[in-house]
Order: C-alpha cells, then sequence, then structure tokens
C-alpha cells in the first residue's frame, strides 16, 4: 500500500486474490475510510506501490513484470498513462525521486530501471542496470537531494548505492572509486637510480593498493534488461 503524501489518499493491491486491481481510498476520516476508484490495468498481482511527491501520479509494479503510471488527480476518475516497458520479472519495489523527475523501479531479476518522468504522459528510460547478484531487489529510495539511489537486496543488510543526480541521470555509475592521487610532478620524482617506495607487480608495474578495485553493475542503455 501507499500513502498520497498529503496523507488523504491510500492505494491498496487486491490482497491474496492477485487479480491485479488497485483501490484508491479517501482516508481524509480515518474512522470512515471510503473508496474512491478502482484501477484496473495488471494482469497478476500488484506488489508495489508508490505516489509522485506533488500526489497527483501514482507508480504501480506487479507479478505481471509491467510497472505503469496512473493520473490521479482527480481520484474519482484515475487515468492510465503509458506502460513503463522493460522489466521481465516481478516489479517489487518503485520510488519517485523528490522532485518527481525521476523514477527507479526494480524487479526479481536484479534489474533496475531509471525513467525520466518530467512528463508523465511520455516517460523516457534513461538507463537499466542489473546487479551482479542472484538476490531479489526489495527495496529502492532515492535520497532527500535525488543525487543517490539506494538499493536493498534480499538477504543483503547493506543496501548498495548509485549516483544519478542531474549530471549522471543518464549514466547511473556504480559504487564510488576511491578518488585517484594526482600524478607526481617530474621534481617530485625520486632519482632514478634513488630508492623507490612504490610497490610494483612481478610484471614491474605498479601493483594495485587494497581497496582500488570497485565492483561496478553491468550497465545497459536505451534498452531494457534481459535475464
Amino acid at each position: 500500500m501507499a500513502f498520497s503524501p498529503d496523507g488523504r489518499t491510500m492505494a491498496t493491491n487486491a490482497g491474496t486474490t492477485g487479480d491485479g486491481a488497485i483501490t484508491l481510498w479517501n482516508v481524509a476520516d480515518r474512522s470512515a475510510p471510503a473508496r474512491t476508484a478502482t484501477l484496473i490495468g495488471h494482469s497478476a498481482q500488484v506488489e508495489s506501490l508508490a505516489f509522485s511527491p506533488n500526489g497527483r501520479y501514482l507508480a504501480s509494479g506487479g507479478r505481471d513484470d509491467k510497472a505503469l503510471l496512473w493520473d490521479v488527480a482527480d481520484r474519482a476518475h484515475p487515468r492510465r498513462l503509458p506502460m513503463l516497458n522493460g522489466h521481465q520479472s516481478t516489479v517489487w519495489s518503485l520510488a519517485f525521486s523528490a522532485d518527481g523527475r525521476t523514477l527507479a523501479t526494480a524487479d526479481s531479476l536484479q534489474a533496475v530501471i531509471l525513467w525520466d518522468t518530467t512528463n508523465p504522459e511520455a516517460p523516457v528510460q534513461l538507463n537499466s542496470m542489473l546487479l551482479p547478484s542472484s538476490r531479489i531487489v526489495r527495496e529502492v529510495h532515492f535520497r532527500t537531494d535525488g543525487n543517490v539511489l539506494a538499493v536493498a537486496r534480499q538477504g543483503y543488510d547493506t543496501p548498495r548505492r548509485w549516483h544519478c543526480g542531474a549530471s549522471a541521470r543518464s549514466t547511473p555509475s556504480g559504487p564510488t572509486r576511491p578518488s585517484t592521487p594526482a600524478p607526481r610532478s617530474a621534481a617530485a620524482s625520486p632519482p632514478r637510480n634513488g630508492p623507490s617506495t612504490s610497490r610494483r607487480s612481478s610484471t614491474g608495474a605498479p601493483a594495485e593498493a587494497p581497496g582500488d578495485r570497485a565492483t561496478t553493475p553491468r550497465l545497459r542503455t536505451g534498452v531494457g534488461p534481459g535475464r
């Protein structure tokens, strides 16, 4: 289920019936919640729901491998918007950024997709990431400033984080690499025949320091994630 930002509307799935229906409730009076509309678009049970920050749009994901957007400005007459094509398994989680311009959706095949929802009538896929794991993605959440997306996987205590701010919305990156020291100038270089403190590998190349290696997800641009 999900509450609208003003707390006056609640969206729920159909529970164990699994018929894919979503119900909107007016909960302004908590002692007498009233059904306002039923949204039909999914063909299997809905597993995730999220309202946009302005409360006008609702995103839904289900076991039918679909992620859908709805215009619910008129709570009594919601309108389905274009489907977000790209997932090939159950969409377990979705989240809007604080400014409402980006939507993240995640599925059971470890795929996370970023969508540009600046115009919800015509959402655009920005990018997709395939996690190097066999665990289901259970939750995705944007940091308040929208620049970092946290991804929580089943069975893992620590979520993974990706930078996806304005400068990287079209190219989500993996965990931040340790900063690389600037090249030493010639004046600061040790004498050719003097002692050197640099560690070298058996091939003579500088050895990689612990922590220099960063794990990054497989990145796919312009197309939905495959199996």
